[in-house]
C-alpha cells in the first residue's frame, strides 16, 4: 500500500506524476487537494485559497469529508476526479472492509461519453506508473481492479451504480447535471455516511 501524501504522489514520476506532466499547470488543483486532506499550505497557497474559498474561510486542518469544486470549463474538473480516484484507490483501507470485502471507488457523471473520458484518464495514472500497473489485478470497460481490495467503477449518474457497494469515495463530475425529471434528488442524496465495520 501506498502511504504518500495526495501531494507528494502528483509529484512523484513514480506514481501519480508520471501521467500529470507539467506540474505549474496543476498549481490551483494542488492548492485545492493539500487543503482538502489537511496538508500544510504556502502562503501563496493560503492567498489562493482565500481567494477561492473565501477570505472568512480558514483551511482545513485535516482531511475533509467532502469536497465541493465549482470549476468552468475546461478546468480539469474530470481529470482531477480521476487523479482523486486513483489517489484514494491505491491506500490502504483494510481497517475499513471486512475480510473478503470489496470497497469501491465510484466515479460518476452525466453521459457515458463523459465517464469514458474519466475512465481513460483513470487507465492513464495507472499504466503511466510502474508501481501503480503492478497493483491492477483485473480491468474492463469501466472498471479496475485492484491487489488492495479496492475496485474503480466509473458510470452514468444513478442511485443504482451505488447500490449494494462498499463505497470508500463517491465522486462526482458535474453534480448539477445529475438532476432529471424522473430523478430531481440528487444522487449525492442516496449516499449516507459509511457504515463502521
Amino acid at each position: 500500500m501506498i502511504h504518500e501524501t495526495i501531494d507528494d504522489a502528483l509529484a512523484d514520476p513514480l506514481l501519480l506524476g508520471a501521467a500529470l506532466g507539467d506540474l505549474a499547470s496543476w498549481s490551483t488543483w494542488r492548492a485545492i487537494f493539500r487543503a482538502a486532506w489537511g496538508q500544510s499550505l504556502t502562503e501563496d497557497e493560503l492567498d489562493l485559497l482565500a481567494e477561492l474559498a473565501g477570505p472568512a474561510r480558514s483551511p482545513p486542518i485535516e482531511r475533509v469529508r467532502e469536497l465541493w469544486v465549482l470549476a468552468g470549463r475546461r478546468g480539469g474538473k474530470s481529470r482531477a476526479a480521476a487523479l482523486v480516484a486513483s489517489y484514494v484507490a491505491m491506500q490502504d483501507h483494510s481497517a475499513k472492509l471486512a475480510p473478503g470485502e470489496t470497497g469501491f471507488i465510484v466515479v460518476m457523471s452525466p453521459t457515458k461519453d463523459q465517464s469514458k473520458t474519466i475512465f481513460n484518464y483513470i487507465k492513464a495514472f495507472f499504466a503511466a506508473s510502474p508501481v501503480l500497473r503492478q497493483m491492477v489485478v483485473n480491468h474492463n470497460s469501466d472498471e479496475i481492479e485492484l491487489d488492495n481490495g479496492v475496485t474503480i467503477a466509473v458510470t452514468t449518474n444513478s442511485f443504482r451504480t451505488v447500490r449494494s457497494r462498499s463505497l470508500l469515495c463517491a465522486i462526482f463530475d458535474e453534480t448539477a447535471s445529475g438532476a432529471t425529471r424522473r430523478a430531481p434528488i440528487p444522487i449525492s442524496k442516496s449516499i449516507g455516511p459509511p457504515s463502521r465495520r
